[in-house]
């Protein structure tokens, strides 16, 4: 289909150089025009939209089929001359995609006929991509604040154990005490227990009872050194059942329990004759202790052995009680350890306490920016750093003696603002803010101002600040650049490859495409060497894993899949452990989207070992025991107590051998602890709790109580086994370390205070290159605590080729110790490289040697991003401007100042200096068509051009080779720097206005041929037969005979009726009084029985007796003659068809010939052999109507005409 409007070779190559659709409508929204390519965009025929175009809005998705119909109502009523929107279409087969459509109003030059010029365009691709990536990001963005929140808890969690770890230092001492007090005390405890061991002989099923529910192992030897008593917890402990090892020699049992390399058969004989010697001596043995580790089933145990004799009526046995001592030589060895950690801690900070003045002394001398203390209460600066006379110029007195000048320096716009800002957060103990202030040269420059609250009176109120000042007027540059450059778009900190599976089947055939450079820090591996080869020549190692068999099946299934926990390293690539997301893309591509999650998995490891170490620490021992039963009647029974248990309180145990007794004992304030604990008991849960108690002479004591209830079905009782440990000392260590701790917290308050107050990081490092200190904002960046950097070099923490630098600049200042400042590089705790400017200096200690270096790094990253981002605008507007298809000029002060490559060859240019400089004048014709001269009339026009009242207008240019061309114009204004520029578009409309001559050089012609057709036609009809007349007429006379008048007379008739029947017809082709009386069904229907006197013809038509609006009946009446009338006289046709019908608002005409057909185009754009075909398209133009056209030599001639119409 070629539209009414437009024809021409441009167009001709738009639709065969594109994918986009190029669609026209008119001013009252009919389509006029749609490209041929409809249906490759939109998956449907281009005449079913062409027969119904609203059809469209149904392909529409519903989520997006409202906003488009308002905006495109919205763009049209408002005349706006530009419109783009997005929407989704649903394709045939179900796909969905995304179309960006564009709409353009034009006109028509020389005329009031306005158009919709429609382009649209499938963006699906990028549509996916983005939400892809949008996805991603937001996803990433989860994972780093999820990611945030566990790493301030490890850190909290650490803290606190950190702090317990300081509290435990005294108990580490009492539990010392202890062990020595328990050790003292062994031997009577063995002496009683030997003792209740004869009680028990009395009463067997009391000794039986004990023996199976004591939490020691207990055993028994006869004379041959064979078991013949083995208990339940000796059974646990050993992991051998009693029926094992009864009627076994002892002997034979012990040397299973050494390790490996022991077990020898001297070994054995060395224990079976160890052995048979105790049991020699009979009544004469003496208890013997032994302890030491047993391996049993693997694990190692250590464990307490007491040997002694039983001596009863029936004779001497071997008595053994096991005593399962793991877990408390456990706590012993860490206990032992960590109190010489803490030793050294203690150590440790009392140093670092006595050189902290000297270091916060070089904070302030060596850090720039300047730092205030300010007596809020007497409304007075009592300190101000030396840096600020470097900052301001002004000398510190100035500050201190002046109250009211820093407030007067204050810009006037900012003034009101800061103060109303410092009394809001005055009272909330911090302040920030920026504002601009006078330096003493009079120059304004931007401050971060950041204080801190650290002192207030007894009602709450703040009475002293601290603060610092930063000099932010770099940074405010940067972000006033960023704001003209535009949005800065972020690199993705994510490594990403995306891969081409070439064969479908073969996962081998995944070859690298892309990567960003994000891959190259997370791998180590650069983009240069993997992209463009295959997966395993990149990473071999993979295969093993399943890996690219995996990715071959995201292709395949077009499923995204999410990898945890890949560890992989090779010759090339970091060793680490990574987190990897498969999605697909389209055309079989892969993208992979991973991190380095090995960071992440040591430290939840780190935890779980901090959580055990804690577990561990908490577990407190228990050396002494007592069990009480508790009968169904609610009454008590004492079981048995250790003598010392309470020795040292002055209780006896009939004292506190119930809950009641026991509660007279408890401090009143720990009562309801006490009860509290008590209804948990008696539900059979586990108490282990601390509280006071009075001993019998008033002292109060700290103690530990766990108990520990145990049922006894077959009696209904429960036994309360019960372990109490003094921890008075324990408690009053804490007490006093918690003292010692606020005194150590008030010395280094202020200290901290400044610290935490700096915004940029802060270190120190001794003459050995490791760090000695840090502030928050250091440990922030690193991504680690304090403790994990104090004593490292920066060859442990930083990676090796920024760790080479950092040393030798240090090695530097050490050498020659003056302030050292460069720009380098860091690489932050997400593994982001940040540009930043160091500034390093020395210290030194009392005796005016150098101690150290204390340093600092402001980050400069978003300053090199906004340069980044300012040249790829620049790079990227440079693109756009040399690639536009129209001829761009820019002017300053109305003289040219650049140009695009369209301009040199619109105007034939060959050096760019021939117009830089020079005016539109310079381009232009010497008049334009309306006789003006061009340099006036562009005087006249400058005004409202840059006012913006002229935005179109056509103009005639001249080229360097003096051939004038007539182009649009468009004119906008550009703000850059503060400076106005005027950009100009020029589109050449040489092709255009010839094509609108065309047209209306055809239809003066039209009307010219029919002027002289129907001249010749009266000529050639008429002209002959009023001849005849006159002829016979005059030889008509009286004399003639009777026959010959008669003859004459006959044809006289006959010549006049000729005449008639002649006029008639040229008049009806003039205008056809069938088509006017009777309507186009019978006005068609009389054409064609006229020229079925030449060729075959069939005829349909449903129209009957409708009638239409006249200039619609009329052209479709002309059309079909002139079509007629070109088969009939050129096609060399036998057939011809044509159909005629209205669906109630389209009027169609299809007409087929079987002729010889001709070429098109070049029929059309031949003015003298198209005579007749540009007349037919003008007529369709006229009634705003659609047609096509399909022909081609030896293929026939088809046309169809539709036209929107009403009945009358």
């Amino acid at each position: 289909m070629k539209a009414d409007f437009n024809t021409s070779h441009l167009l001709s190559l738009w639709e065969k150089n594109t994918n986009d659709v190029f669609a026209v409508w008119s001013k009252n929204y009919r389509l006029l025009y749609v490209s041929p390519n409809f249906e490759n965009l939109y998956g449907r025929s281009k005449e079913s939209f062409e027969k119904n175009y609203f059809i469209f809005l149904r392909w529409i998705l519903p989520v997006d089929r409202l906003r488009v119909i308002k905006n495109s109502i919205s763009a049209r009523l408002s005349k706006k001359e530009y419109n783009e929107f997005y929407f989704r279409c649903k394709m045939p087969d179900g796909t969905i995609k995304w179309i960006w459509t564009r709409e353009q109003r034009i006109q028509i030059p020389d005329s009031n006929k306005n158009y919709i010029l429609g382009i649209s365009s499938d963006v699906t691709l990028q549509k996916t991509l983005e939400n892809e990536l949008s996805r991603h990001r937001a996803e990433l963005e989860n994972k780093i604040k999820d990611r945030t929140n566990e790493l301030e808890q490890l850190n909290e969690e650490y803290l606190a154990i950190n702090e317990e770890y300081e509290t435990l230092n005294e108990e580490l001492k009492a539990a010392n005490e202890d062990l020595q007090i328990s050790n003292e005390h062994l031997q009577e405890e063995i002496r009683k227990r030997t003792e209740a061991v004869f009680a028990l002989e009395e009463s067997e099923e009391k000794f039986r009872a004990f023996i199976e529910q004591t939490t020691e192992g207990i055993s028994m030897l006869d004379s041959s050194g064979k078991v013949i008593e083995w208990n339940r917890m000796m059974a646990e402990t050993l992991q051998m059942k009693k029926e094992e090892v009864i009627g076994k020699y002892i002997w034979d049992i012990e040397y299973n329990y050494l390790p490996a390399e022991r077990q020898t058969p001297q070994t054995k004989e060395n224990i079976k004759k160890a052995a048979l010697d105790y049991i020699a001596q009979g009544s004469k043995a003496t208890v013997l202790i032994r302890e030491g580790y047993y391996h049993v089933n693997g694990e190692q145990k250590y464990l307490f052995l007491v040997i002694f004799p039983v001596i009863t009526r029936r004779g001497i046995y071997v008595g053994r009680v096991l005593i399962n001592r793991t877990e408390h030589k456990k706590k012993d060895d860490e206990l032992h350890n960590y109190r010489n950690h803490l030793e050294q801690m203690i150590a440790e900070r009392t140093e670092e306490l006595q050189r902290s003045e000297a270091r916060l002394s070089m904070i302030a001398r060596h850090l720039p920016m300047a730092f205030y203390i300010i007596s809020i209460h007497v409304n007075k600066s009592i300190w101000v750093s030396s840096q600020i006379k470097d900052i301001t110029g002004y000398d510190t007195d100035i500050f201190i003696n002046n109250v009211d000048f820093w407030e007067t320096r204050i810009h006037p716009e900012d003034r009101e603002e800061v103060m109303r800002r410092y009394n809001a957060h005055l009272s909330k103990g911090i302040i920030e803010c920026e504002y601009r202030w006078q330096l003493a040269s009079g120059e304004y420059k931007w401050f971060l101002d950041q204080a801190v609250v650290t002192g207030r009176d007894d009602n709450g109120n703040p009475t002293e600040l601290i603060g610092c000042w930063i000099d932010i007027t770099q940074k405010k540059e940067a972000e006033q650049a960023l704001r003209q450059a535009g949005s800065i778009v972020e690199n993705i900190q994510l490594g990403m490859h995306i891969y081409h599976l070439k064969d479908i089947n073969d996962d081998r055939s995944l070859v690298m495409v892309a990567a960003n450079p994000a891959s190259e820090v997370l791998t180590g591996v650069k983009m240069k060497d993997v992209i463009g080869k295959t997966i395993d020549e990149n990473f071999p190692g993979l295969r093993a894993k399943n890996i690219p068999q995996q990715y071959a099946d995201v292709v395949r299934n077009q499923k995204p899949i999410q990898i945890e926990d890949i560890y992989y390293s090779d010759e090339r690539v970091i060793a680490g452990a990574y987190s990897v997301r498969a999605f697909p893309l389209p055309g079989n591509h892969i993208c992979v989207a991973f991190e380095n999650i090995t960071e992440r998995l040591n430290n939840q490891r780190l935890l779980r070992e901090n959580e055990e170490k804690y577990r561990l620490l908490s577990m407190l021992t228990t050396d002494t025991a007592s069990s009480l039963i508790v009968n169904k009647d609610g009454s008590f029974t004492r079981e048995w107590f250790t003598d010392n248990l309470f020795s040292q309180y002055g209780y006896e145990p009939s004292e506190v051998d119930t809950f009641d007794k026991w509660a007279k004992v408890v401090h009143p304030d720990d009562l309801g602890i006490y009860y509290n604990e008590r209804q948990r008991l008696l539900k059979g849960e586990t108490v282990s709790v601390d509280i006071r108690i009075l001993t019998k002479n008033g002292e109060v004591r700290w103690i530990n109580n766990t108990i520990y209830p145990q049922s006894i079905p077959e009696t209904g009782q429960i036994r309360f086994l019960s372990a109490v440990k003094d921890i008075t000392d324990r408690k009053l260590g804490e007490k006093a370390i918690e003292q010692a701790n606020t005194e150590l917290k008030r010395q280094v308050s202020f200290n901290a205070a400044l610290m935490a107050s700096l915004p940029i990081p802060v270190f120190f490092k001794d003459l050995h290159g490791k760090y000695i200190g840090c502030n928050m904002a250091f440990t922030e960046i690193m991504g680690k605590t304090t403790e994990e950097i104090r004593g490292k070099t920066v060859m442990e923490l930083w990676p090796g080729e920024m760790a080479e630098v950092y040393h030798r600049q240090d090695l530097d200042l050490l050498k020659k110790p003056e302030h050292q400042q460069y720009e380098f590089k860091v690489k932050d705790k997400q593994g982001i490289v940040r540009n930043v400017i160091f500034n390093k200096d020395v210290f030194f200690d009392d005796s005016g040697k150098i101690a150290g270096i204390v340093g600092s790094f402001l980050d400069i990253t978003n300053l090199k991003k906004s340069e980044a981002v300012i040249r790829a605008s620049e790079e990227k507007f440079r693109l756009l401007f040399e690639n536009a298809n129209d001829t761009i000029l820019i002017l300053k002060n109305d003289k040219i100042i650049d140009f695009n490559e369209r301009t040199i060859a619109l105007f034939g240019i060959k050096d760019k200096n021939e117009i830089l400089g020079t005016d539109l004048c310079h381009l232009s014709a010497p008049q334009q068509p309306d006789g003006v001269e061009s340099c006036n009339k562009i005087k006249t026009m400058k005004t409202t051009i840059i006012d913006g009242t002229i935005k179109f207008i056509e103009w005639r240019f001249q080229r360097s080779d003096k051939s004038e061309f007539d182009a649009e114009v468009s004119f906008s204004i550009l703000t850059m720097n503060e400076e106005k520029l005027v950009q100009v578009i020029i589109r050449d409309i040489t092709e255009r206005k010839n094509i609108e001559r065309k047209i209306f050089d055809t239809i003066i012609e039209t009307e010219e041929r029919e002027r002289q057709r129907l001249a010749q036609d009266l000529h050639d009809e008429i002209g002959p037969i009023l001849s005849s007349l006159k002829m016979y007429i005059s030889v008509l006379d009286t004399s003639a005979q009777k026959e010959k008048i008669d003859y004459i007379s006959l044809q006289v008739k006959e010549l006049i009726k000729q005449a008639v029947r002649t006029v008639r017809e040229i008049s009806n082709a003039l205008s056809p009084h069938v088509l006017t009386n009777f309507g186009l069904h019978a006005a068609l229907g009389a054409a064609v029985e006229n020229a079925r006197e030449f060729i075959s013809i069939q005829f349909e038509s449903n129209l009957n007796e409708v009638r239409f609006q006249p200039n619609v009946e009329i052209v479709f009446y002309r059309i079909l003659k002139e079509l007629l009338n070109n088969t009939i006289k050129h096609a060399g046709a036998t057939e011809i068809k044509i159909q005629l019908n209205f669906d109630g608002t389209l009027l169609r005409l299809i007409y087929a010939d079987n002729g010889v057909g001709f070429d098109y185009e070049n029929v059309l754009s031949k003015t003298a052999k198209g005579f007749g075909l540009y007349n037919i398209l003008s007529r369709v133009k006229s009634i705003n109507g659609l047609y096509t056209v399909s022909s081609g030599k030896n293929k026939g001639f088809q046309f169809e005409l539709k036209a929107p119409t009403v009945t009358m």
